[in-house]
């Protein structure tokens, strides 16, 4: 699979960061007086961006409510953001061997910018993406292909020198609509049995196997 530049989705793909969120949901609906919801339902919402998952999640889904529970949620885990979150085995080897190649990198997630910016320096992979979107940098956030075709115009690629690797149906999505193919990971937060129902061609099992695929 010939391909020159390699977009990346963040939780999920490169870091597990489902305690540290669910952690920052639970303090959040504790504090505005609902009780906790189950980590695992949590983690099966994760990946479409702040506001939906809240979304999902409250039983409550008034504007105003949701947009307290927003800027808690935020609150509480910018404060938190790497308790328990860990770089996925095999990372940083394949970031960096898929950069040896002389390979494009980049990131697009639906988390904001800034959080997904100190968490990336504080596992010291920032230096190997040459653009990295966040949620809060695009008008139109994954499942939209916004995102994805911004990067390839700021890089100069098109669809068919592309390829996004991710874990949700949102990446899927968001590649499908930009015409670029995609690679799903088993190991992230979605179920990769829906995604392959739903038309999924390619899986990776670890990431290291990009190494294989991608040349």
């Amino acid at each position: 699979m010939g391909k020159e530049l390699v977009i990346f989705d963040l939780d999920g793909t490169l870091i597990d960061s489902r305690d540290d969120i669910a952690r920052a949901v639970n303090t959040t609906f504790v504090e505005m007086g609902y009780g906790e919801v189950d980590r695992d339902t949590i983690r099966d919402n994760i990946g479409w961006g702040v506001r939906a998952l809240l979304e999902r999640l409250l039983p409550c889904e008034d504007e105003a409510t949701l947009e307290r529970a927003r800027g808690l949620f935020l609150e509480h885990y910018s404060e938190n953001l790497v308790v328990d979150t860990h770089l996925y085995e095999g990372v940083v080897p394949t970031l960096r061997g898929l950069k040896e190649r002389g390979k494009t990198l980049a990131l697009v997630t639906n988390k904001p910018l800034g959080l997904s910016e100190r968490i990336m320096d504080g596992f010291a992979i920032r230096e190997y993406f040459t653009v990295i979107l966040g949620g809060d940098s695009v008008r139109n956030k994954k499942p939209h292909p916004e995102p994805i075709i911004r990067v390839m115009r700021q890089t100069g690629f098109g669809p068919a020198s592309t390829i996004y690797v991710g874990d949700t149906g949102a990446d899927m999505d968001a590649s499908r609509g930009a015409g670029v193919d995609f690679i799903a990971v088993a190991y992230g937060f979605a179920d990769i049995e829906e995604l392959l129902r739903r038309g999924c061609k390619q899986v990776v099992q670890r990431i290291d196997e990009l190494l294989q695929v991608i040349r």
